[in-house]
């Protein structure tokens, strides 16, 4: 084991996934680096299924260099686990990578370039879909949002996965991941919105670093989409109006609700053409409008699929 202070500390939370952390492990420890790194999994799960496997690739890493250490939450909450991902850092970065994602090779040497290249404190890189066979066809790509960005663009807020963070932004509050998004979800977009909004920090997007993600085919409905968008929508309604002046809050909010009523229009359009593909968009669009109802009327979030 090397004793050289490690650059980035590799975070990954799991849960119920043992399969999925073992592919995401092998990808990082052959990561393609010019500097120290070291892994971070904290199991969000009491009954901790994939212990085992964490260790066993664990004596693999320190055939590598790379020391693998293994921490268990097992009260269900996203936010205890990436907390204690964040406490025992050891790096000057902490880089974010979900359990049902795989490292390129270069997918950490990229996040540290960008950061450099822009000093960012929060660097957000590329999630890219890997699909099931089996994945119906007209539901590939309906949630790509992608075109939205370009690289270098600086933004108010970002995921977690796939992200790298300047630890000491994560120093600037206790946690610093809110317990109370922890089991909706969101709780990443809050603590990147808390840090742009009250601390200045810069978070810069990039194309260069990349981790595939699997779809399986059970996300392959409507239905998930669906609820996916709701979801997503009431998150998003819910930080506007937390971050920003009241009023401000709102006035996002309706514009978002417009856009989402747009995509729906464009949607019913486009039922002529590719009429399943349509349908799913104005379910999706139909449910983004309803989260955003759903917040103003007080109503609570759906629980956080995995």
């Amino acid at each position: 084991m090397s004793n050289i202070s490690p650059l980035v500390t590799v975070g990954v939370c799991t849960y119920k996934r043992p399969e999925g952390i073992a592919k995401c492990l092998r990808s990082l420890i052959d990561q393609q680096t010019s500097f120290p790194f070291d892994i971070v999994v904290t199991e969000n799960d009491a009954s901790q299924g994939s212990k085992e496997i964490v260790e066993q690739i664990a004596y693999e890493a320190k055939e590598k260099g790379i020391e693998i250490r293994y921490y268990c939450e097992p009260e269900p909450n996203i936010a205890l686990a990436r907390n204690r991902c964040a406490a025992e850092c050891r790096g000057e970065f902490l880089a974010f990578i979900d359990d049902d994602e795989w490292a390129q090779p270069d997918w950490l040497e990229k996040l540290v370039e960008v950061q450099r290249e822009y000093d960012a404190d929060i660097t957000y890189g590329t999630v890219v879909p890997e699909y099931d066979p089996g994945f119906p066809e007209y539901l590939k790509g309906i949630r790509d949002y992608q075109h939205m960005f370009h690289e270098g663009q600086k933004l108010e807020s970002a995921a977690s996965g796939c992200t790298m963070y300047r630890l000491k932004c994560l120093q600037y509050r206790e946690g610093p991941f809110d317990l109370s998004y922890g089991k909706t979800g969101g709780e990443d977009s809050e603590l990147a919105f808390y840090l742009f909004q009250i601390h200045n920090i810069l978070i810069i997007k990039t194309f260069k670093a990349i981790a595939p993600e699997l779809q399986p085919a059970s996300r392959g409905t409507c239905r998930y989409y669906w609820k996916r968008s709701y979801r997503e929508s009431y998150i998003a309604a819910k930080l506007f109006n937390q971050y920003y002046f009241r009023m401000a809050g709102l006035k996002v909010n309706v514009i978002h609700f417009f856009s989402a009523l747009k995509g729906l229009l464009i949607n019913c359009f486009k039922l002529f053409v590719t009429p399943r593909r349509a349908f799913a968009g104005i379910g999706m669009s139909i449910a983004s409008m309803a989260g955003i109802i759903a917040f103003y009327l007080g109503r609570k979030n759906s629980k956080h699929d995995s």
